[in-house]
């Protein structure tokens, strides 16, 4: 019998463990915390991931640095956004100078409550230049079927005609390399752009442009 596994209905938890399985990377190091716990639950029950449990986050870090090390694998370590998190940065430092690809997974409760006076909640979005080659943030994902209310998607006329007017005032000697992405269908919450690519989207903003006889920079000011 197939057994059955359980992942958090969490959308961006669930974004995360794709993107891992979608990078091969297999080994994690945990220390599992409120804000971190779907996570750490959703991964336990998925065989493709091999996991280890440390309850303080410096040794994690350093673990993480000799596993790295040893077998040439990225690596994650996963904690609680709180300053728990701080005690990755000896660790993180090392395999920064080491060029060991080990990459922290924290957890937050969201930036809106920074400032005010909150226990365990610090501003993460700044740290040293050499703890980490990129650090990026992931939004809370709502479920556009409970609170379609709550999301305005635009159509792919109102979004080419944005582009526009943003072009017009944006330098000429800037280049844009790429105006949408291409998600897979089953991550999308709505298709309202029927699955237009992105050579249709330069093209249309393009020739509406050339309609409108105007181009990039022309309400630009120094």
């Amino acid at each position: 019998m197939e057994q059955k596994r359980f992942y958090t209905n969490e959308r961006n938890v669930q974004i995360v463990i794709a993107l891992l399985k979608a990078h091969g990377i297999h080994r994690v190091i945990v220390s599992p915390g409120t804000t971190n716990m779907t996570f750490v639950v959703s991964i336990e029950n998925d065989p493709w991931f091999h996991i280890w449990s440390s309850v303080d986050e410096r040794s994690a870090s350093y673990l993480a640095c000799g596993m790295a090390a040893e077998t040439g694998e990225p690596v994650v370590i996963s904690c609680t956004g709180a300053t728990a998190s701080r005690n990755y940065m000896p660790g993180l430092t090392e395999a920064y100078y080491r060029k060991l690809p080990v990459l922290a997974i924290t957890s937050t409760r969201g930036n809106y409550k920074i400032g005010h006076l909150i226990d365990q909640q610090i501003d993460r979005r700044n740290i040293p230049n050499d703890i980490a080659i990129e650090s990026v943030t992931i939004p809370m994902v709502k479920d556009y079927e409970e609170n379609p209310k709550d999301f305005d998607f635009m159509s792919f006329e109102r979004y080419s005609d944005f582009i526009i007017r943003f072009l017009e005032r944006l330098s000429p000697d800037i280049v844009i390399e790429r105006f949408a992405g291409e998600v897979p269908p089953r991550f999308q919450a709505v298709n309202n752009w029927n699955l237009i690519r992105n050579e249709q989207v330069v093209s249309t903003i393009e020739q509406k442009m050339t309609e409108r006889k105007t181009f990039q920079g022309r309400l630009f000011k120094q």
